[in-house]
C-alpha cells in the first residue's frame, strides 16, 4: 500500500468521458481552441458565401449582365483570400494549442512519476511506462493536431451547408442526406472492437520496449549465457502479436473505406437524377445547380471523413486509457508537517508493525523496536526476513497495514514526505549514479553545495584521490550504468553524496557486500566517518561490519528473534552465532 494519506482526488471523478478528461488536463490552452472554433465557424460560413457567389456569377453570365458578373468575381476573390488567411490562422492556432498542450501533458506525466509512491512504480514494468510516455503520448498529440480539428470543423461545415441548401431546395437536400444514419450505424458497428485491438497493440509495444531494455541492461549476461536466440524469440513473438493486432485494425479500416466509398457516391447520384429533372423542368436555375454541387461536398464529407475519424479516435482511446491509468494514480501526500526530535524520544520507533506487499503474506509480523539518537544498530537475517522492507517503511516508500512507524515520536503518516526524506540518507549495495558529471552526482546530496564542499565530502569518502586521477577530474561524465567506474568507486561517490546531505538518520543497505577486500577497507573507512554523530540502521551481509554496533537485531520470518551486541549474541549461542560461524568458520579467534 502506498505511503501516507493518499490524495484520492482523481480526474476520473470529473468526467468518465476520456475526451473531456483530456480537455481538463489541458484547460490552460482551451482559450486557444475556443478561438479556433470561432475561426472554424467563420470558415464554414465562407463556404456558403463562395457557393452563393458562384450561383450569382453563373446566373449573371447566363443573363449577360457583365457588370454584375465582374463585381461578383471581385467579391468572390476577396472572400476566397479571406478564407485562405483564416485557414492559415486556424492552422497556426491548432499548432500552438497542440504544442502547448503536449508540453503541459509531458510535464504533468513526469511530475506525476516523480510524486508517485515507489510501490506503484515497482509494480509496473519500466519499458511499459516509457511506452506510454512515447507511443501513447504521440497518439494523444495526433488526436489534438488532426482529429480534434476535424471534430470541430466537419459538423459546422455540414450544418451550415445543410441549412443553406435547405433554403434552395428542401426535397433534394433531405434526399441527399438520407444515407447518413446508415453511415453512422455501420461506423459504430465496424469500429466497435477497434479500441480493444488498439489497447492490445499498445500493450505489446510496451512489452517489446521492456524486452529491449532488459537485453541492453543485461547484455553481459545475455552474451555470457548465449541467450541471444532465446531473447530474440521472445521479442519476435511479441512483434508477431503487434503485427496481428495491427492487421485487425487495418481490416476494419478497410471495411470503412469500402462502404464509405460506395455510400459516398449516393448523394451525387441522387442529385444527378433528381436535380437534373428539376433543372430541366425549370425548378432549379443553373446557378442553383452550381451552388448545390459545390456544397454537396460538405454533405458528402461526413460520409467519408467522419468514419475515418471515428476509427482513429477508437484507436486513440486505447492510448488515452493507458495514459490516464498513470495520470489518475494517487500521489504521495504533502499534507503533513516537519518535526524536530524531542528530548528522550527515540529517533525511529516500530510498534507492533505488520506489512505485506500483496495483502496476503505478511513480511513483517508484529515488529517492534526503538532506535535512540546516536545509536548504531545492525540488522541481520536470512534473505526474505524483512530487513530491506524496514528501510522502505522508514523512507515512506510503502505504508504498513497495522501498527505504528514513528520518526522523532510522530507517526510517519503525519510527516510531510519531503521533510521526512530530508532527514534520511540511504546508501545501498545497488549504487545508482546518474549519467552526468561526478561533481553533479555528489551535489545531488545537497544541490546548493559549493564545489569546495563537494570536494571535502569526496575526501571524507576516500573518493577524492581516484577522482582527480580521472581525465576530467570532477567534471568526468559518469557513463550510463556507471560502467567507467569500479564498484568501490561508485560506492564511495554514493557515500560522498550522503556525507554532503548531512542527514541525521543513516540507512546502510549492505553497502560493502559486493566489494573486494581493498575496496571494502576504503569504503568501510568512509562509512565510519559518515556514521559519526548519526543515528544508524545498517543491514549487514558481512557480519564483520557490524561487530562494533551498539545493538544487533536478528530477524527471522518478519520478527526480531534476538537482540544485543556482538559479544552478547555470541555467548547466547542462537541464530546470530550460527550465522557468524557459518561465515567465519575458519577464523581462529572464533570459539
Amino acid at each position: 500500500m502506498p505511503f501516507g494519506r493518499i490524495n484520492t482526488r482523481r480526474v476520473g471523478s470529473i468526467r468518465d468521458n476520456r475526451i473531456f478528461k483530456l480537455l481538463f488536463y489541458i484547460k490552460p490552452y482551451l482559450p486557444i481552441i475556443i478561438i479556433s472554433v470561432i475561426v472554424t465557424f467563420i470558415l464554414s460560413l465562407i463556404n456558403i458565401f463562395v457557393a452563393n457567389y458562384m450561383k450569382i456569377m453563373t446566373d449573371t453570365v447566363l443573363k449577360g449582365n457583365w457588370s454584375d458578373f465582374i463585381r461578383t468575381v471581385y467579391f468572390l476573390i476577396f472572400i476566397m483570400i479571406t478564407g485562405f488567411i483564416l485557414k492559415y490562422i486556424n492552422r497556426y492556432l491548432i499548432g500552438r494549442f497542440t504544442s502547448g498542450s503536449m508540453c503541459s501533458m509531458r510535464r504533468l506525466f513526469i511530475n506525476r512519476i516523480f510524486n508517485m509512491p515507489v510501490s506503484y512504480l515497482e509494480s509496473r514494468n519500466t519499458g511499459d511506462i516509457i511506452s506510454v510516455f512515447t507511443n501513447d503520448m504521440n497518439k494523444v498529440q495526433s488526436f489534438l493536431q488532426s482529429h480534434l480539428q476535424d471534430l470541430l470543423y466537419q459538423p459546422l461545415a455540414f450544418i451550415s451547408a445543410f441549412v443553406y441548401l435547405f433554403t434552395i431546395n428542401r426535397p433534394i437536400t433531405i434526399i441527399s442526406t438520407v444515407v447518413l444514419p446508415l453511415v453512422m450505424f455501420l461506423t459504430n458497428k465496424i469500429t466497435g472492437s477497434l479500441e480493444q485491438y488498439a489497447f492490445k497493440l499498445q500493450e505489446r509495444l510496451g512489452q517489446s520496449n521492456s524486452i529491449l531494455e532488459d537485453v541492453i541492461m543485461g547484455m553481459p549476461i545475455v552474451k555470457s549465457f548465449n541467450l541471444q536466440d532465446l531473447m530474440y524469440d521472445k521479442y519476435r513473438k511479441i512483434i508477431r502479436g503487434v503485427i496481428n493486432e495491427g492487421i485487425n485494425i487495418e481490416k476494419r479500416r478497410l471495411l470503412i473505406r469500402i462502404f464509405t466509398t460506395v455510400l459516398g457516391l449516393t448523394p451525387y447520384l441522387l442529385f444527378a437524377v433528381y436535380g437534373g429533372y428539376l433543372s430541366l423542368h425549370g425548378y432549379m436555375t443553373a446557378g442553383d445547380m452550381i451552388a448545390f454541387l459545390s456544397l454537396l461536398e460538405y454533405l458528402y464529407a461526413p460520409l467519408t471523413v467522419i468514419p475515418y475519424i471515428a476509427s482513429d479516435i477508437k484507436v486513440d482511446m486505447a492510448s488515452f486509457t493507458r495514459l490516464f491509468e498513470i495520470l489518475d494514480q494517487p500521489v504521495e501526500s504533502r499534507d503533513g508537517r516537519r518535526f524536530l526530535l524531542e528530548p528522550n524520544q527515540p529517533v525511529i520507533s516500530f510498534n507492533d508493525v505488520y506489512f505485506s506487499y500483496d495483502g496476503q503474506n505478511d513480511v513483517l509480523k508484529g515488529l517492534s523496536f526503538d532506535l535512540p539518537e546516536g545509536h548504531k544498530v545492525g540488522l541481520v537475517g536470512e534473505s526474505g526476513s524483512g530487513k530491506s522492507t524496514i528501510f522502505k517503511l522508514i523512507c515512506g516508500f510503502y505504508r504498513h497495514q497495522k501498527g505504528q512507524v514513528k520518526i522523532y515520536g510522530h507517526d510517519i503518516s503525519e510527516w510531510d514526505i519531503k521533510a521526512l526524506r530530508s532527514q534520511i540518507s540511504l546508501v545501498s549495495q545497488d549504487t545508482y549514479l546518474f549519467p552526468c558529471t561526478i561533481e553533479e552526482n555528489i551535489r545531488y546530496g545537497r544541490p546548493d553545495a559549493t564545489r569546495e564542499e563537494v570536494i571535502q565530502a569526496a575526501k571524507l569518502a576516500n573518493a577524492h584521490d581516484f577522482i582527480v586521477k580521472l581525465p576530467q577530474g570532477y567534471d568526468t561524465v559518469v557513463g550510463e550504468r556507471s560502467t567507467n567506474l569500479s564498484g568501490g568507486e561508485r560506492q564511495r561517490i554514493a557515500i560522498a553524496r550522503a556525507i554532503l546531505k548531512d542527514a541525521p538518520i543513516l540507512l546502510l543497505d549492505e553497502a560493502t557486500s559486493a566489494l573486494d577486500s581493498q575496496s571494502e577497507t576504503l569504503v568501510q573507512q568512509a562509512l565510519e566517518r559518515l556514521m559519526k554523530n548519526r543515528t544508524v540502521l545498517m543491514i549487514a551481509h558481512r557480519l564483520s561490519t557490524i561487530r562494533n554496533a551498539d545493538e544487533i537485531f536478528v530477524l527471522r520470518d518478519g520478527k526480531i528473534v534476538e537482540r544485543g551486541n556482538h559479544d552478547e549474541l555470541m555467548e547466547r549461542g542462537g541464530l546470530y552465532r550460527q550465522l557468524y560461524l557459518e561465515q567465519f568458520a575458519n577464523m581462529p579467534q572464533v570459539t
